[in-house]
Formats: structure tokens, sequence, C-alpha cells
């Protein structure tokens, strides 16, 4: 398995109202078959045709990036892990609205993406694209040395971890997921209070 850790950094521009959270948030991999993905694309989750299935192997593929169901971000982590049966050919991570700069750094194996962006409020937006050639095996996000995790844009430094089951993964066949839903976590009290509904 290869991972290309990603690290997004962006920079505090705005605020929110205090309430803010990013408990919903959902990390969607959505594959195209083409060489060059533009960022003007329409997010497949509320246009009915997230891809997870890669149908034509051995094509380049853009595997979009695409964030949901947040309340505001300024920064973001994640990583990236593929079976052998993808090959990397570049990643494009200039789709934010508004200032952006972006660097990418080697890291082991794979690569540090740090940017810089004027912060993004709800709804969802493109953070960029991978593009890929796979033949075999799935792509997906995943923990590194820094948790799968989302800031708001209210300048804390504690992040928001992204549940498991809100990421996304793209296959070549069978087996992909495009978490374009929140499942929200049961946190443990919230089982003890239930439990102690019924003694």
């Amino acid at each position: 398995m290869r991972v290309l850790g990603s690290v997004v950094a962006l920079a505090l521009l705005s605020a929110t109202s205090a309430g803010a959270t990013n408990d919903r948030v959902t990390v969607v991999l959505h594959a195209v078959e083409t060489d060059f993905g533009p960022c003007d694309l329409a997010d497949p989750c509320v246009a009915g045709n997230s891809n997870v299935e890669i149908a034509h192997q051995g094509q380049v593929h853009a595997i979009y990036m695409i964030l949901r169901n947040y309340d505001s971000i300024s920064a973001f982590h994640c990583a990236f892990d593929w079976d052998s049966g993808w090959h990397f050919q570049y990643g494009l991570w200039n789709c934010f609205p508004g200032f952006y700069s972006c660097e990418v750094t080697p890291n082991g194996p794979g690569q540090v993406l740090e940017c810089g962006i004027d912060c993004v409020q709800g709804g969802s937006i493109i953070a960029g694209r991978l593009a890929m050639i796979p033949t075999s095996g799935c792509l997906s996000i995943i923990d590194s040395q820094f948790p799968t995790e989302v800031f708001d844009c209210q300048g804390t430094y504690e992040g928001t971890r992204v549940a498991d089951a809100n990421r996304g993964r793209v296959c070549v066949g069978p087996g992909g997921y495009d978490a374009c839903n929140s499942v929200v976590p049961v946190e443990n009290q919230t089982w003890g209070r239930i439990k102690g509904q019924y003694r």
C-alpha cells in the first residue's frame, strides 16, 4: 500500500458564530475518467451521480476530493492510501475559492500538502483532485501521523476528527463508498444514558 499524506493548513481570514460545529463533515471521493478534471464540477452527491466504481481500469481518472456537510473550515488534515494497482500521476489542489497558496513537499513515500485559503462557510467544496491510473484495488482516506480532521474558522487549534464512516473510497469494480451522507458517531455517554433509562 502506498500512502500520500496530505496536510492542508488553511489561513484563518474570517470568523464564524460561536456555535459552529463540524461533527457531520464528510470527505467524498468521486472518480471521473479524464486526464484533467476542472474545478467547476457540480457536487456529485447533489446531482445524484457520485462515482466510486472504476469501470475502465488502466485509464487515467481524476479522483476528486470534496468536503461536505461542514459549518466552517479553516484547515484540514488527511492521508490517501491506495493499493499497488493504483498509479499516481499528479495532484492538483487549486479549487479553493478566493485566495489560496499551496506548497507540496516530500514526506517519506507520500507528499505533504500545505495550503492557505480564505475561510469557507457551510456546504461543500472541491479541495482538489488526484490524477491516477487504477488497475486493481481501492483508494481511500485514512489517518496518518495526523488524524483525518477539520478545523473551524474560530481560531481554535482543536480539530474535529472525521469519522471513518464519513470518508470515501473508490475501487476498481465494487467496494467503493461515496460518503455523501453524514454518519454522526454515537458517543459512549449517549449509550449510557439510553441504558440507564431501561434499568
